[in-house]
């Protein structure tokens, strides 16, 4: 296994029948119509040169439109970097607020509908989208680190997956009762979580939630269940992890179980980083995903340059 660890201490379900451009923030965007007459808005970001690779940006368990933090992650990388640049709004969250979700969001917020929706986008791109050579990069925050998993384990020519926060060598039910027996969860009963979540299995309905409004049984009834690890067992691209010890959404002993159960092929950098926590951990991360991609692919800069 080519294997970097940097310990630092610090204190096919869709037939496409439409496309609808529009424009927000800057960035070209657009929407592509489902089978059921719903659509898949997403934010793309084109890049300006030929044969460029596609990063696919994931976020994460937040209700809220993905728009701003479309814009949050372009502006944190600075200045702009030669590739495309896509994130794709969850099912029916394209007007949600922080306060208020669809009945769509609601019914449909479920790991396998983003994946779906992911794949099919990929592939109606591959005919639209001239400048792209297929290559995929997934840069998945939290809950997107998770489905960064899933799709890459769809998308044969994914090269690099970089998860942030997102853990993957447990399912959620293991890394839920690890963090209600650190006393994360105000109000719940330790010995009585578990009895909690074994209902919220024996009823999955979008009507109900648990542990947050917009995070239905639905939701919980995959998202317990599912191990990122299990969905790259055969993956031998290269992977960047990085996650904080005193994170108190996803434990960092997921990640260290990711890490473990990698094929041996898979060139991995694993920043395990003492004293950040589930939202500095991005702030560490950027700087160095940066660097990374200028070695890599260089800049707009520098092919103008050129």
């Amino acid at each position: 296994m080519n294997f970097f660890i940097n310990s630092i201490k610090l204190t096919f379900f869709s037939t496409i029948l439409a496309i609808f451009p529009f424009t927000v923030l800057g960035y070209q965007s657009e929407a592509l119509l489902r089978e059921d007459g719903s659509l898949i808005y997403y934010y793309l970001d084109k890049g300006e040169r030929a044969n460029l690779p596609l990063v696919l940006v994931l976020q994460g368990s937040n209700p809220e439109s993905s728009r701003g933090f479309f814009n949050y992650v372009m502006d944190s990388l600075g200045e702009k970097l030669d590739a495309n640049f896509l994130l794709i709004e969850k099912y029916g969250a394209q007007n949600n607020t922080d306060k208020f979700f669809s009945v769509e969001f609601l019914q449909h917020n479920v790991p396998s509908q983003r994946v779906d929706d992911a794949i099919v986008l990929l592939e109606h791109l591959k005919g639209v989208l001239g400048n792209w050579t297929g290559e995929l990069i997934l840069l998945g925050v939290s809950e997107g680190g998770a489905i960064a998993n899933l799709i890459a384990q769809k998308y044969d020519n994914t090269s690099v997956v970089i998860n942030i926060a997102g853990g993957g060598g447990m399912t959620m039910t293991e890394e839920l009762t690890i963090l209600n027996k650190q006393g994360v969860f105000v109000g719940e009963v330790v010995n009585e979580f578990e009895v909690k979540m074994r209902k919220v299995l024996e009823e999955p309905t979008w009507e109900k939630s648990w542990l947050g409004e917009s995070n239905t049984h639905l939701y919980w009834s995959q998202m317990l269940s599912i191990l990122p690890l299990d969905h790259v067992k055969n993956y031998k691209g290269e992977m960047m992890i990085f996650h904080g010890t005193s994170d108190d959404s996803v434990p960092i002993e997921s990640s260290d179980l990711l890490v473990a159960g990698l094929d041996e092929e898979v060139n991995i950098q694993y920043h395990r980083v003492d004293g950040l926590n589930h939202q500095t951990i991005f702030e560490y991360a950027i700087p160095f995903i940066r660097e990374w991609f200028l070695h890599k692919y260089g800049s707009h800069m520098e092919s103008c340059n050129n």
